[in-house]
């Protein structure tokens, strides 16, 4: 629910208390699990929509230590993040950096990566300072993307 396009024009109560909702699950998975990554990447997106930045950005660098090679939430994490880049923790701002270069490597990772950077401006320095780490290879196939995705 929470990554559904229509959910952004809902009633901003009906977004909080789903937003409550999935904490409460996220939680209860948590309780048994506490290592679940993705229970983590549902709570960093609801303390977002909730506006509760510090507990967003620990739930972000959490999720990331738990599921460093799970691409979709690496491409969700991100997603949530960089938003928000000026006002992330400096452990947020590591993991969004390690989702990065985790997509870096391989070309649809990359193919992600590329429409984020021409819709947030405010964050192109910080992925070009990752991907500035990739291979040359990977650098050449992120600025290919850039084009395409820069002409429309």
């Amino acid at each position: 629910m929470q990554s559904d396009t229509t959910f952004q024009f809902m009633p901003a109560d009906t977004r909080a208390s789903t937003h409550q909702n999935c904490l409460d699950v996220a939680q209860q998975v948590l309780d048994r699990a506490p290592t679940v990554g993705l229970a983590h990447l549902v709570q960093a997106v609801a303390f977002d929509g909730l506006g509760r930045a510090q507990e967003r950005d620990r739930a972000l660098a959490v999720s990331q230590a738990h599921a460093s090679f799970e691409g979709w939430q690496a491409i969700r994490r991100i997603r949530v993040g960089l938003p928000a880049l000026d006002t992330l923790s400096t452990d947020a701002r590591a993991a969004l950096s390690a989702d990065i270069a985790f997509l870096m490597i391989e070309r649809w990772g990359i193919e992600q990566i590329a429409p984020l950077f021409i819709s947030l401006p405010d964050a192109r320095e910080f992925i070009e300072s990752v991907a500035q780490q990739a291979k040359p290879q990977s650098q050449r196939q992120l600025i290919s993307a850039l084009r395409r995705y820069a002409q429309g």
